[in-house]
Parts: C-alpha cells; sequence; structure tokens
C-alpha cells in the first residue's frame, strides 16, 4: 500500500483545523472535537509539556488540541497511511515544527524518559460489516481467529474493540496504568 495521498483527498473543517483524509483511513468523526477540547481545558490545570496522542490516525484530535493550547504534540499512529495524513495536517496547520508523528506501534513508540502532560487515545473501532473492507485490521487477523479479540455488543452493530491503548503505552513506559489490571499488557488481552 502506498502512502501518496490519491486524488480522491477529502477534508473536513474540524474545530481549529481542515482535515484531509481519504477512504484509506477512518473517516474523522465530528463529536470527537469534544475530546480536544476536554484535553485544553485540562491543559490549563497540568504542568507544562508536550500532548501524546495515541492512536493517532489522521491526526485531528491531538492535532486540535495542540492547537487549542500552543503546546506540542507527539503523535503515535501505526498505519503508514493515517501517519501520512497526520503530517500532511499538521503542515496544513502550520503546526509541523511543533508535531512529530511517530509510525510505529504503541510498544515502541516512547523513548526513555520521555514525559508528556496530557495522554490522548481515541483507539479506532469498526463496524462488523466493515471489517473486510480493512484487511489489515483486528476482523481479519490471526488474532481475530485466535479467539484474542471478540465482538463487542457495546459497539454498534457487533463492532470490535482492540486491546486497551492504556495497558500498550504502559507496557512500554514500564509503568502501571490505573484502572486496568495490573496495567500492563502481557499479550493476553
Amino acid at each position: 500500500m502506498t502512502t501518496a495521498q490519491p486524488a480522491d483527498t477529502r477534508s473536513q473543517v474540524f474545530g481549529p483545523l481542515v482535515v484531509r483524509y481519504d477512504d484509506r483511513v477512518l473517516t474523522p468523526r465530528p463529536w470527537t472535537l469534544m475530546q480536544s477540547r476536554w484535553a485544553a481545558e485540562l491543559a490549563a490545570k497540568v504542568t507544562t509539556g508536550p500532548i501524546l496522542e495515541l492512536c493517532a490516525g489522521a491526526g485531528q484530535i491531538g492535532l486540535a488540541a495542540a492547537a487549542l493550547t500552543g503546546r506540542g504534540l507527539v503523535q503515535v499512529e501505526a498505519d503508514p497511511v493515517a501517519a501520512a495524513y497526520a503530517r500532511t495536517n499538521a503542515a496544513a496547520a502550520d503546526r509541523d515544527t511543533q508535531v512529530e508523528v511517530r509510525n510505529t506501534r504503541i510498544q515502541t513508540a516512547l523513548m526513555p524518559g520521555e514525559r508528556f502532560s496530557i495522554i490522548l487515545a481515541d483507539p479506532p473501532y469498526l463496524h462488523t460489516a466493515d471489517i473486510a473492507r480493512w484487511p489489515g485490521r483486528p476482523g481479519n487477523s490471526d488474532r481475530w481467529r485466535r479467539g484474542r479479540l471478540k465482538p463487542d455488543p457495546g459497539v454498534p452493530a457487533g463492532g470490535i474493540r482492540s486491546p486497551d491503548p492504556r495497558r500498550r503505552a504502559a507496557a512500554a513506559s514500564g509503568r502501571r496504568v490505573p484502572g486496568t489490571r495490573g496495567g500492563r499488557d502481557s499479550g493476553n488481552n
């Protein structure tokens, strides 16, 4: 799969941004702008420092939070197409010097000693009917076939959820995340 942006690139207003994307990434959901606004409200109450966005996709949630707060941003996205859009969107917002997009898995994204004042995560989910459109996504993976990812009735249309990204981040950092069982991802989710 190529990361070159095709001619059918679309754009959508997302708070202070115009976000670009295409059919190879999940469409930005307008209601997720609330996450950016919450992060901006929280930023006024926490120490200075950059924002970390896990599962960044095209980058709109973290990028809007960074634009609203003036903070630096590190975005982590495993999909090369989505990561390319995150870079494109940062440049279009004139924030490419304040945004670092890491095209890697969460487990390898963080460097020793890195600290972030705010961590955002909006992991992707898919409706069961859409799984075939995304061959590299959970429903078509060996993990799905081995029963490690299950249909989730709490997600519309019987969709699926991937393992908790907080656990992946905790495993990468060697720290415990409150609200998780053990806080570290053993790979047995």
